[in-house]
């Protein structure tokens, strides 16, 4: 075990808010969360003790223009060694990291290709000094954003070039009607395999324990549940 300290400013440079700081726990690279221990100082530091190498960040901050959001730091996908992580520029740098390994080998739209470019504009604007607290909050806002958009689209260019007459898709178990007869058949199509995360019990006759069962339009009704393993 080992104590890292995490520095977490919000705007002005400030430390953000208790509630945030008591959010921040670390995790190995597989998201297996540590059992969060801290002890906050006086200047908004964080101490926070880990068990794992290399290990990642995460917390539950205000982000522009999104609100409330959990967010993490990765160190390029790399993890943390060290005992030191600036959390927010950090985060940052983590996911303009991912949203150009996203985006390599396509095009990127021109909505999400200017999020990241303003991401990056923004970290070089705060690494010069510029208004550097809320700049690196502008660039972690706009890195966000391009990284879940470049992981939308590359996953839209590969299920593109190579459709998949298997591929299975939620959202239909209780099997949509509508006045439009076409429409139905469209969605139904679409939409062809639901997931029941839950007691089947409710679903599925002669069950009780908790399982997991999946269930596809091609089946008059769902199949016998699969024990759900925690």
């Amino acid at each position: 075990m080992k104590t890292v300290k995490i520095r977490l400013d919000g705007v002005g440079g400030m430390p953000m808010p208790d509630k945030v700081l008591k959010s921040i726990y670390a995790s190995g690279m597989d998201f297996e969360p540590d059992e969060r221990r801290m002890n906050i100082q006086p200047d908004g530091t964080v101490e926070l003790q880990v068990t794992q190498s290399p290990y990642m960040i995460h917390a539950k901050i205000s982000v522009p223009l999104y609100g409330q959001l959990w967010v993490m730091a990765d160190h390029l996908g790399e993890g943390y060694t060290g005992d030191f992580v600036d959390f927010v520029s950090e985060a940052t740098r983590t996911y303009i990291a991912h949203a150009k390994r996203f985006a390599d080998g396509i095009a990127l739209s021109v909505k999400t290709q200017g999020h990241l470019d303003a991401a990056i504009e923004f970290e070089h604007l705060a690494n010069r000094g510029m208004d550097t607290p809320a700049n690196r909050l502008y660039a972690l806002s706009h890195a966000i954003y391009a990284g879940e958009g470049a992981l939308f689209e590359m996953s839209q260019h590969k299920a593109y070039a190579a459709p998949r007459s298997d591929l299975k898709l939620g959202c239909n178990f209780a099997r949509f009607q509508s006045a439009s007869d076409r429409y139905a058949k469209f969605f139904a199509q679409a939409f062809d395999f639901a997931t029941l995360p839950f007691y089947p019990g409710r679903t599925v006759p002669g069950t009780s324990t908790r399982r997991r069962t999946g269930w596809s339009s091609s089946t008059p009704s769902p199949p016998r549940a699969r024990k759900f393993r925690r």
